[in-house]
């Protein structure tokens, strides 16, 4: 087998926000013949009015980090700056330059840097917000307080507002801290104060949505009453009730600039440069729902009912998937027009394209968010163009079409939902046996009889020669799934290898994930875990299973 060499990712969790950067740059990494290793730290300030003084026990696998055997290094910004400053930032990614260096979400001076434009973005999105005249009051939702994507999108928007002579009230910001809980109740404290708000604007989308549940708790109606936008256009914002306006990118087109400035960077052996720059991926704005007055007429205007034409239902739902991220390997303008060729001709559904690709679904559940927008999109535009001159089996085949789609969204859903059950079942027995281990030979048993390990390639356990309050430069290997005799678990190796010899070049599959081990301050070794498929790890929590793991190890190393 040849060897392939690695790039290394730096990031502070690998969560909802890193994995489908991991996801994206491990695919277009692959293709130019390289591996991904996710190392997961901490942030640099885990909160905005953290002690300085105080150690992040987390942060210190990056010191391991920057001796691992790769050709380069992405580090993960805009995740593990959120809370540093400019200088901080700046001196945190230093580490890292004695390799090619990309980094990611933030701009750091001297180096190559792919950051979206958040205040031309804003801008171009205010634009929009603003063009009714008669809404003057202004919500912004931040994320964390230093984080510069959140800064620079408010700046943009404080901009705009005075552009367009609108006043800005300090008591319409509220902080959401990029997450959704944390917005919704931020917005649900606001309206308990005032409803004298006629739009929000959100610096992402999940703050966005959580405003939107607000909203609507309090009976305010969108976009009648107020107007909502984000920013990121996650897959759920185009089936989310409404439909949420955002700012588009691809997550490829982003990550695919960091890969393309790597393989610069190997080919000329050129890092760190004064002409270095930040690069922008395209952008655009995406108009839906919750900006927009509702498509359907009201029952006081009921229309002369309108004779079906096929063409035109078909552009005119084409048109509205436009703006969807469209899955791999699946043709919209294939479904629409099996769609349209069963409204028209009352062809049958078994044996079609469409059914081919919706069964497909099963195999990639991630998808489901095309499909729920496809039954959205299907439904309006029938009612917008009516069914005068379709046939009785051509209606028959209409519902045949939702139902189909409807019943497959239904059971991927609920089999994603008892994966996700079984998945933290098992998680929660593995804690409660391995709370009761007494040592080590108790504590291997149980992680044999772990169920969920088939779900992974391959994942190890390895731990330092000696504990402490930094990563040990030596390392032995405790446990290996699947079982391998090429892999000795007595002997030590250089923890910076991650595992013993050449294993990480010649025998991983997916992408790695490397998680610390810790109990408190004290490091005991780390997890690697190579991942059968991206979607395994967007349900589980890799960082608790971890810990659960870490504490455990803590007890007995320290019992004995």
């Amino acid at each position: 087998m040849q060897a392939r060499p690695l790039i290394a990712m730096i990031g502070d969790q690998y969560s909802t926000y890193q994995k489908p950067i991991v996801a994206s740059m491990h695919r277009l990494l692959k293709r130019s013949g390289y591996g991904l290793l996710y190392a997961c730290g901490g942030a640099l300030r885990p909160t905005a009015d953290w002690d300085s003084s105080r150690p992040v026990s987390r942060n210190a696998i990056y010191t391991l980090a920057r001796d691992f055997p790769v050709a380069g290094f992405v580090v993960l910004s805009s995740a593990v700056g959120n809370h540093a400053d400019a200088t901080q930032l700046a001196e945190f990614a230093q580490r890292f330059t004695h390799k090619p260096i990309v980094c990611l979400g933030s701009s750091v001076a001297n180096l190559s840097c792919v950051s979206m434009d958040n205040y031309a973005l804003v801008t171009q999105l205010m634009n929009h917000m603003t063009q009714d005249p008669s809404r003057r009051r202004f919500v912004f939702i931040r994320g964390y307080a230093n984080s510069p994507n959140s800064q620079s999108r408010e700046a943009a928007f404080r901009n705009a507002l005075n552009k367009h002579q609108i006043a800005i009230d300090e008591s319409l910001f509220i902080d959401g801290s990029f997450q959704g809980v944390d917005a919704y109740y931020a917005m649900d404290k606001l309206l308990k104060r005032t409803h004298d708000i006629h739009a929000v604007v959100a610096a992402n989308d999940v703050m966005a949505q959580s405003a939107i549940h607000a909203l609507t708790k309090h009976g305010l109606r969108i976009p009648e009453d107020v107007i909502v936008s984000g920013f990121d256009n996650r897959s759920e914002t185009a089936s989310s009730g409404p439909s949420l306006t955002s700012v588009k990118y691809s997550m490829d087109s982003f990550c695919g600039l960091a890969v393309e400035s790597l393989l610069t960077q190997i080919k000329s052996g050129i890092f760190l440069s004064a002409d270095n720059t930040t690069v922008c991926p395209p952008a655009q704005l995406v108009i839906r729902g919750s900006t927009e007055p509702a498509l359907l007429p009201t029952r006081r205007h009921v229309p002369t009912p309108r004779v079906f034409e096929a063409m035109e239902f078909r552009e005119s739902l084409l048109r509205s998937l436009k703006n969807l991220e469209t899955p791999d390997g699946l043709d919209p303008e294939i479904v629409v027009s099996d769609v349209v060729s069963m409204l028209v001709n009352g062809a049958d559904y078994s044996g079609t394209r469409l059914h081919t690709a919706l069964l497909e679904l099963h195999n990639r559940p991630a998808h489901i968010y095309w499909w729920r927008h496809l039954l959205q999109q299907l439904t309006t535009n029938l009612q917008l163009h009516g069914s005068e001159g379709l046939s009785a089996d051509a209606l028959a085949h209409t519902a045949s079409i939702l139902g189909q789609i409807q019943t497959t969204i239904w059971n991927v859903e609920n089999a994603i939902k008892l994966e996700n059950e079984r998945h933290f079942e098992s998680v929660n027995r593995m804690q409660s046996s391995l709370n009761r281990v007494n040592n080590m030979g108790e504590l291997l048993t149980v992680l044999k009889s772990t169920p969920s390990q088939s779900t992974v390639n391959a994942w190890f356990i390895c731990l330092y020669k000696q504990s402490g309050n930094q990563p040990d430069e030596m390392a032995r290997l405790l446990y290996q799934y699947p079982p391998n005799s090429s892999l000795d678990t007595d002997t030590l190796f250089p923890s910076a290898d991650v595992l013993p010899g050449d294993y990480l070049q010649y025998n991983i599959v997916g992408s790695l994930i490397l998680e610390p081990l810790c109990a408190g301050s004290s490091h005991l070794g780390y997890i690697v875990v190579d991942a059968k498929k991206e979607q395994h790890y967007t349900r589980s929590n890799l960082t608790a299973i971890a810990d659960i793991i870490a504490n455990v190890l803590w007890r007995l190393l320290n019992e004995h």
